[in-house]
């Protein structure tokens, strides 16, 4: 990651292919990995930012604004929640 040799990133995704697929992509990193993981069992620890993207259309309205605490309770002061969502005129997301 040039420019930022001190950033180290997690992704965390429940598609153990999409999981491949980024490892391949990316190589190996001591600074970049991958977790097949639920979601909704995630445990958070404390970080500078978290990225959502095209995650919430996939659950129901009740479980949104738990899913957005969870990560929102684990950015430091000063830190970014970015959420990325699909959004169409008469779509369910």
């Amino acid at each position: 990651m040039p420019g930022a040799p001190q950033r180290t990133l997690h992704g965390l995704h429940n598609d153990v292919q999409k999981l491949r697929v980024a490892r391949a992509t990316v190589g190996e990193s001591s600074r970049l990995s991958f977790e097949e993981s639920d979601l909704l069992a995630t445990v958070w620890a404390a970080c500078d930012a978290v990225l959502l993207c095209d995650v919430l259309h996939y659950f129901p309205r009740e479980l949104k604004a738990w899913i957005l605490q969870r990560p929102f309770d684990a950015v430091r002061a000063g830190g970014s929640l970015l959420v990325r969502e699909a959004c169409s005129n008469g779509s369910t997301h």
